[in-house]
Formats: C-alpha cells, sequence, structure tokens
C-alpha cells in the first residue's frame, strides 16, 4: 500500500549534472532541528527567498536535487533536511522505525525560526513555501514561522487531509484489505516503531491524525499547486474535491495538472519539476511581484 507519497528524487528523471559549490550544509542550530542545505542567487542579488521542503524516502531529495534547483538561479533557496538523512541523502538505519509526521514538522519549524533569529538574521525578501509530496501536508504548520510569506505551493499534494482520501486509494490498488489491517494496528497498543508497509506505525498514526486543510484554505496568502495528471500514489477525485474548496480562498488560488505526469511529475512531456522550476525563474526574473500564480499556465 502507498498511502502517502515518497521523495520525488525517487522514480524522477535524473537531473543534469551541476556544480555544488554554491550549496553549503547548515547544521542544527538548536537540538531537534532539522539541517539546512543553503545556496544563495547565483549571479546576483537575490530576489526572493524559498523554503523548500522535500517529500519522504530514501534516499533525500538532496544532493542530488541539487541539479533541479539551480534552474531557479534567482532566488535564495534553504532546503530542510528531515532529521536521520545525511548530507549524501542517505538514511540511518534505524530511519524507517523512528520517522514521524509530527517530528518532521516540528524539526522542520524549529529550523525555520532559528533562523530568523540567529546571530545573523535573514535579509527580508519576498518568500515562498514549497511542499513536494509529504513536505506538501507540513506547510500548513510550517506557515506561521515563516518571515515575509507570500505564497504556497504544493507539488504531488493535495492539500486535503489524508485521511480523507487514503482508503480511496487504498481501494484503487485492490488493497482494501490492506488498509483495514492498517486501521486496526494504528488502534492496537502496538509499539510506534513497530514497521508496517516500509513505514513504522508512529508514522501511520500521525498520517491518520493529520490535520491541514482547514489552515490551507484559510492561510491569507496565495496558494499555487501542480500535481501529475496520472498520478499513481494519490487520487485524481482528491486533488479535483480540493480545488472544488480552493476556488474561493480569499487568499488566491492556482492549479497546474500536468498532462500525463507521474506521482513525480514525470511523463511523455517531460520533467515537470524542470518545468516548473523554468516558469518559476522567468516570474522570478520579472522581479517576483505579486501573486506565484503569475508563474503558472
Amino acid at each position: 500500500m502507498s498511502v502517502g507519497g515518497q521523495a520525488l528524487a525517487q522514480g524522477a528523471a535524473e537531473p543534469a549534472a551541476t556544480s555544488a559549490s554554491a550549496w553549503r550544509l547548515v547544521p542544527p542550530v538548536l537540538p531537534g532541528a532539522a539541517s539546512i542545505w543553503l545556496r544563495g542567487a547565483l549571479g546576483g542579488p537575490a530576489r526572493l527567498r524559498v523554503w523548500w521542503v522535500p517529500g519522504s524516502g530514501c534516499p533525500g531529495f538532496m544532493p542530488a536535487g541539487q541539479a533541479w534547483l539551480d534552474a531557479w538561479p534567482e532566488a535564495e533557496i534553504r532546503v530542510l533536511i528531515k532529521p536521520g538523512i545525511d548530507a549524501a541523502g542517505r538514511c540511518a538505519p534505524d530511519f524507517p522505525s523512528r520517522d514521524r509526521l509530527r517530528d518532521w514538522a516540528h524539526a522542520a519549524r524549529l529550523a525555520i525560526e532559528s533562523s530568523a533569529t540567529s546571530a545573523q538574521p535573514l535579509q527580508p525578501l519576498p518568500t515562498l513555501l514549497v511542499g513536494l509530496s509529504e513536505g506538501g501536508e507540513i506547510l500548513a504548520a510550517l506557515a506561521p514561522a515563516v518571515e515575509g510569506l507570500s505564497g504556497l505551493v504544493l507539488i504531488a499534494a493535495p492539500g486535503l487531509d489524508p485521511h480523507a482520501w487514503a482508503a480511496e486509494q487504498a481501494a484503487r490498488e485492490h488493497d482494501a484489505a490492506g488498509w483495514r489491517a492498517l486501521l486496526a494496528q494504528a488502534s492496537s497498543d502496538a509499539p510506534d516503531e513497530t514497521l508496517l508497509d516500509g513505514r513504522s506505525l508512529g508514522y501511520w498514526r500521525d498520517l491518520l491524525q493529520w490535520r491541514q486543510q482547514a489552515a490551507l484554505l484559510t492561510l491569507p496568502v496565495t496558494l499555487a499547486r501542480a500535481w501529475g495528471e496520472r498520478d499513481e500514489r494519490i487520487p485524481p477525485a482528491a486533488y479535483a474535491r480540493f480545488a472544488a474548496l480552493a476556488n474561493a480562498r480569499s487568499g488566491g488560488w492556482c492549479d497546474w495538472p500536468v498532462p500525463a505526469a507521474n506521482h513525480p511529475l514525470q511523463g511523455s512531456q517531460g520533467d515537470g519539476i524542470a518545468q516548473l522550476l523554468s516558469r518559476l525563474s522567468a516570474w522570478s526574473r520579472r522581479g517576483a511581484g505579486g501573486s506565484v500564480c503569475a508563474a503558472w499556465p
């Protein structure tokens, strides 16, 4: 059962090689905080700041994802790294049993907050918060910590609370029995470290209780979303249901179903991640003013 996304570095086209010299790993400032891969703007002053929250799974999105992100040279980019994943993207042996959605959200928020209060505070810039797959699930929890937040970007994440579409995905995979077994295990007294379908039982318990929809619909900033029309991990109906609700958002909303693309936004029409970053780069060159929806098709 594949309810819940995997890192978009998995199953995605390998990006072109890039120099890593512009990137540096910033260790946690506070105990329990996430590490940060940091790259300043390339070739000029930064026009905006981007907090990038990767998806789940091993290997991690970084450092391989640097090649994609270097296609957005106008931005200062800060990629949050989940505790338990090292600088090379390798996961610790006990990572699957220790991985928790709530812990990840807490570690990511601590990293954002500590960056704002460090000895070298962040320079004011328009700021986007971008989440890929699982990273999109925690954006609403991180948004209050981001100074200068001007927009949220969901990639391969529907925006609904996970429990609202998980059973539908299990049925789509012809694994309704597996879903019932997971629910039974989640309500049992089995330890959180118990592994089930590649994740800890504690992770599944967090996911079933996770709430984000209400906050995403009411946060007073623009919300943009991109997703694959042939996403194999999330039902198309989940994307459609959230869109029907988001159309009434007062903060602004735009949606891009990438044609023929799968969950990692790869498909017969090319690399959807690269296409999205190209659009965001062009928007940034125009000054990154106004809504990020100006970058959407």
